[in-house]
């Protein structure tokens, strides 16, 4: 989860508040329409429609179908995309993923979001986080509920991503909450990946529910209370910064006269800092969401 929040960061950081809103729409192909065509232009249409949907007309995604070989684990490689200048980009997918459309959308949507971060520089160095974050690109950007359609207990063993169901099931619902959409709708024919998308929408209300946001749990704004005099009392004598650690709400508190109480922002989970004992309805820099707060 950790990786998974900064992803979502890095998005608003880099793209800015009003690109990240700009794909309010998912993305619906016809998967009636592409079963029974020839797997090659069926995955060359839906890579056409992914890269117009995240306003990428200029660039040629060209697709094709060999094996990519068993990954550490014993599951299979499902794609791979060839990064470069542009405006030509070759994806390669496995021969299991083109059995049937619903793997074949949940590969392509993961590579064609490598080309565009690579085309938007946004990238983090490190091979495994970067996966993550694109993953998570993936779903916050409209495609992503492809990838968890994919997902069925009866599948083989395909690497389709670096995110659990479970996970995507989460990056859906916190897409959900800041674009106010349903997106279950799009997943209704598909019981585990409802089920997973169920588990996200659970842990993302607890991002909305925590201390000090003014819609938190009673139980979780006692127990901040509670966290406040504790840190009061600690700098009170020393005038200290306060705890350097943060408590088990995942707040800290810095500090003293005013003592500030530091948390996350529930959207994109900038560190926000906001001076105690007040009610206030607060900006985030990095996303600019608004969120009601008594400290």
């Amino acid at each position: 989860m950790p990786v998974i929040r900064d992803a979502l960061r890095e998005l608003y950081r880099v793209l800015t508040p009003a690109r990240v809103r700009s794909y309010t729409a998912n993305i619906t192909p016809a998967f009636a329409a592409l079963s029974g065509t020839d797997p090659v232009l069926g995955a060359q249409r839906l890579a056409r429609s992914m890269a117009l949907h995240l306003g990428m007309a200029d660039v040629r995604l060209i697709v094709s179908f060999r094996e990519l070989g068993a990954t550490g684990d014993g599951a299979y490689h499902a794609g791979n995309v060839e990064l470069g200048p542009g405006p030509e980009y070759f994806i390669t997918l496995s021969p299991r993923v083109g059995q049937d459309v619903r793997d074949t959308a949940a590969v392509l949507a993961h590579e064609v979001m490598h080309v565009f971060l690579h085309r938007n520089r946004v990238w983090w160095d490190d091979q495994d986080r970067n996966e993550i974050l694109t993953d998570t690109a993936t779903v916050y950007l409209g495609t992503g509920w492809l990838m968890l359609n994919a997902h069925r207990v009866e599948r083989a063993r395909l690497s389709l991503g670096y995110l659990s169901p479970a996970e995507l099931g989460y990056v859906l619902a916190k897409r959900a909450q800041a674009f106010d959409e349903n997106i279950e709708r799009y997943l209704a024919g598909n019981p585990a990946a409802r089920q997973a998308y169920q588990a996200g929408v659970r842990r993302a209300a607890l991002d909305q529910e925590a201390a000090p946001l003014s819609g938190c749990a009673p139980a979780a704004y006692r127990q901040y209370l509670k966290d406040k005099r504790h840190a009061a009392e600690l700098t009170a004598s020393t005038r200290a910064s306060g705890p350097a650690m943060p408590y088990a709400g995942g707040y800290r508190f810095e500090g003293h006269g005013p003592m500030k109480v530091v948390f996350a922002c529930p959207t994109c989970h900038q560190r926000l800092r906001v001076p105690v004992d007040r009610t206030a309805t607060i900006r985030c820099g990095t996303c600019r969401s608004t969120h009601g707060c008594l400290t």
